[in-house]
């Protein structure tokens, strides 16, 4: 059902700022990803320092902690979940 607001003639179902929120949400976890999964082919946990991208995560922890409204997506996301 997620889908049908992203068909022709539906899209008045859906918020701009929930579709950018949730790329963004989607964004972060990819990053997340990333590192877990170079860390399983490395054979070993990689330290922040090792990426040399230090500012990476301090951006995404102070996206994470100022943005009320990626909090009220995630709080709206989980709700959903819970629904289904």
């Amino acid at each position: 059902m997620e889908g049908v607001a992203l068909l022709p003639d539906h899209s008045s179902q859906i918020d701009a700022a929930f579709l950018w929120v949730d790329l963004a949400g989607h964004l972060a976890n990819a990053w997340r990803y990333l590192i877990a999964a170079a860390q399983v082919a490395h054979g070993r946990p990689i330290s922040i320092q090792d990426w040399k991208l230090p500012d990476v995560d301090g951006s995404l922890e102070a996206w994470r902690s100022s943005d009320r409204l990626y909090d009220a997506f995630q709080i709206l996301g989980d709700t959903q979940q819970r629904a289904r």
